[in-house]
């Protein structure tokens, strides 16, 4: 058995040792605390700077996307306009060579169709166009063109192959209209 003196020392001993244990496990767990935030929030800034790098690259790549598409449809409008005005001089002297009254009047079809493509053309200048899936699908919104412009010479060369249908008076003869384009 304990004198009491000899207990009350022991039990103060403890005490101030458990107070001493409990002011160091708070101190550590603050500073655990403290090493913890701090490193999440550095992987936050990490996070952070990732994704607006991955915008800011993302935004570049599509501006360079829809940059290389304008030069594309500027490229196509050029080249379908230099194939319209070939065409056009072809039937024009094509027309002229034969006297054919047919192919003057078509021609006025063929003399516009530059301007009908230049205008198309115009109308895809400063075109909000949203490609979704990357390079293939800039590929498709030209091809899609090309195969308009196609579509559209095509229908112009038909339509100057046709041949008039005869008229009441006798011989086929040319629209009125077709007339007043015809050489004097």
């Amino acid at each position: 058995m304990r004198r009491p003196a000899d207990a009350e020392a022991y039990r103060q001993r403890t005490l101030a040792e458990a107070a001493r244990d409990q002011a160091r496990f708070q101190t550590e767990a603050e500073a655990y605390r403290r090493t913890t935030v701090a490193d999440a929030e550095a992987k936050a800034a990490r996070i952070q700077a990732d994704a607006q790098a991955y915008t800011r690259q993302a935004t570049a790549e599509g501006e360079a996307q829809a940059v290389r598409a304008q030069a594309e449809a500027s490229a196509y409008a050029e080249r379908t306009t230099a194939e319209a005005n070939a065409e056009a001089n072809a039937k024009r002297a094509e027309s002229l060579r034969e006297g054919n009254q047919e192919l003057i009047a078509a021609n006025h079809l063929v003399e516009v169709l530059p301007a009908i493509v230049e205008a198309a053309s115009r109308g895809l200048t400063g075109a909000n166009v949203t490609v979704l899936n990357g390079a293939s699908g800039v590929n498709e919104v030209l091809a899609g063109l090309i195969t308009q412009g196609a579509s559209i010479l095509d229908t112009a060369r038909r339509s100057l192959s046709t041949p008039l249908a005869p008229s009441e008076d006798g011989p086929a003869r040319a629209d009125p209209a077709a007339r007043s384009i015809a050489p004097s």
